[in-house]
């Protein structure tokens, strides 16, 4: 009887946002957000840059269950968002959210760099850098979504919602470097409504290959 050879069986390595180096600036993930009762009091950034966000003026919510078992922190649209001192460049943004309001026509979701994903004009999802830029199509609305911003160039912005790639109708360019913040505008202006799961941000624009690895990522972890 011959003697079969052994087949070491190991499962398959699952990607994750830290492998694609050093273009990862901030990851903050739902184990990161910190607590006390019902307030956030910070959220711990698990790059490797360590880049942890703060309660700026007043806290937001916490939500030990946004949806898929996950938590999340809300926000009111008032006076509260977290944010960071350290300035990074924004060139590709991927975040998980929900409950958008309606009620705020201009407000920031939450970036770096000044590339957000906003609730824009007419109720429309909209990137922002250095004017609006309503998302084709893409209206607002309080269910979970996952976003991603993907600026290439001067005037070439890729988005996606929910893993699906839609038109936006102006052109953007550049703008400089500036320090993250989550649930406004850096610099405590354009307050929004919105729960937000996740959040990442990388320095340089991901490949296309790269942004169906993240967009995957969220899918398997997140389910949207």
């Amino acid at each position: 009887m011959l003697a079969l050879p052994s087949i070491a069986l190991g499962a398959a390595k699952l990607f994750k946002p830290t492998d694609l180096g050093t273009g990862l600036q901030v990851l903050f993930e739902p184990a990161g957000i910190a607590f006390s009762g019902p307030n956030v009091t910070g959220w711990s950034d698990s790059s490797p840059n360590h880049s942890d966000l703060s309660v700026a003026n007043s806290a937001p919510t916490y939500v030990s269950d946004n949806g898929h078992g996950l938590p999340a922190a809300a926000f009111n649209g008032t006076n509260q968002f977290l944010s960071n001192a350290v300035s990074i460049r924004c060139r590709s943004f991927f975040a998980v959210i929900s409950d958008l309001s309606a009620a705020v026509s201009v407000a920031c979701l939450c970036g770096a760099g000044r590339i957000y994903a906003n609730l824009g004009v007419n109720n429309q999802l909209a990137v922002f850098t250095n004017a609006f830029a309503p998302v084709s199509g893409q209206t607002i609305d309080t269910a979970r979504h996952s976003v991603a911003v993907v600026q290439r160039a001067a005037n070439d912005v890729d988005f996606y919602l929910d893993g699906v790639k839609a038109t936006v109708t102006t052109g953007n360019t550049f703008y400089s470097d500036t320090p993250v913040s989550m649930g406004a505008e850096n610099g405590s202006i354009q307050y929004t409504v919105v729960h937000v799961e996740h959040m990442s941000i990388f320095d340089t624009a991901l490949s296309d290959a790269n942004v169906a690895q993240m967009l995957g990522y969220l899918r398997r972890v997140y389910g949207v």
